[in-house]
């Protein structure tokens, strides 16, 4: 396991969707809550470990189905270079480019997809290199079925994910479930989050 001890942690919260109480599965026995099927699914994520990613370290369950998760963090993050507009060199946009592929390598060697990557979530540690944080919400969430929100910033994400539906309505039920989306859909997002970071941040000679 990647060493921690020198870490800082941070924590984020969100709701599984709720399931109705009156209804069973086919097997006669009420519906597993969105909530536990997450919990089980994130004991995976606590294996995951590289360089790049920040780690996962524990889980919990609250009342109505919030759920709150406790991860590596650090302070900086691309965003903030992008909010404050600190001038990077041309060497330093393809140093992150290089890293943050790293990380998404060994992601999709486990089968994880981010899907939610975005200036916010490429974090910067004390020597400036990447870490990758909420890098398995979409994994976790059972790509996305199980909260009532849509995985990723619409700014960052692939067409073909936009094009699918990224909301959930309750009055519109689609008569085909949306494709999980796959690795090509993070090199999209991490396309459009160098070309903006070479916009507003590269030195001009």
């Amino acid at each position: 396991m990647f060493p921690l001890k020198d870490a800082e942690m941070g924590a984020f919260t969100f709701f599984a969707s709720a399931l109705p109480h009156d209804v069973c599965g086919s097997n006669g026995l009420p519906l597993t809550p969105n909530s536990i099927k997450i919990l089980g699914r994130f004991q995976i994520l606590k294996t995951i470990t590289h360089p790049r990613l920040c780690q996962y370290v524990d889980i919990s369950r609250g009342k109505h189905e919030r759920l709150v998760v406790v991860a590596e963090h650090c302070e900086q993050s691309l965003e903030d270079l992008l909010r404050e507009r600190k001038p990077v060199s041309s060497s330093k946009v393809m140093c992150i480019a290089f890293e943050v592929l790293q990380g998404l390598q060994y992601m999709n060697k486990h089968g994880i997809v981010h899907r939610a990557l975005s200036p916010h979530n490429i974090l910067l540690d004390r020597k400036g290199h990447v870490k990758l944080a909420k890098f398995g919400l979409y994994h976790m969430t059972a790509h996305g079925d199980d909260v009532d929100f849509p995985i990723g910033y619409p700014s960052y994400l692939a067409p073909e994910v936009i094009a699918q539906g990224i909301f959930k309505t309750s009055d519109h039920v689609p008569s085909e479930k949306p494709l999980p989306s796959g690795p090509k859909a993070d090199i999209w997002s991490l396309g459009i989050i160098l070309f903006e970071l070479c916009v507003v941040c590269i030195k001009k000679y």
